[in-house]
C-alpha cells in the first residue's frame, strides 16, 4: 500500500497514532482501575464514570482509539494532520483527567 503524505516514524506509518493511544490506554485503565477490557468503549465509559468526564472528552477519546483501529487493523494511511489531531486529542483528555484527580485530591 501507498503510504505518501501519511505519518510515519522512522518511516513506518501510523506509529505516532498507535503511541498517542497507548498513552491513552495507559492512563485510562488507570483511572478505571482495571487491567483488561473488551472494547475500547469500555475502557473510555469505566474511566469517563470514576473520573467525571464530559461526554465531549469521552468522544474525544473514543476518536482517538477508532483512528488507533483503523492505522492497526485495516492499514489505513494516517496522514500528518490526523497524527497530530490524535496526538492533540489525546493531549487533552490526559490533562483534562489529570485536572479533574487534582480536583479531587
Amino acid at each position: 500500500m501507498d503510504h505518501k503524505g501519511a505519518a510515519t516514524f522512522n518511516g513506518v506509518p501510523g506509529v505516532p497514532i498507535v503511541l498517542s493511544a497507548s498513552a491513552l490506554e495507559k492512563h485510562l485503565k488507570r483511572a478505571a482501575g482495571v487491567d483488561r477490557f473488551d472494547h475500547y468503549s469500555d475502557l473510555v465509559a469505566d474511566a469517563a464514570a470514576r473520573l467525571g468526564m464530559n461526554m465531549a472528552w469521552r468522544e474525544q477519546a473514543e476518536y482517538v482509539f477508532r483512528l488507533r483501529n483503523r492505522v492497526v487493523h485495516d492499514d489505513y494511511p494516517a496522514t500528518q494532520d490526523e497524527e497530530k489531531e490524535i496526538h492533540d486529542k489525546a493531549g487533552e483528555v490526559l490533562s483534562n483527567a489529570r485536572d479533574l484527580l487534582t480536583s479531587l485530591v
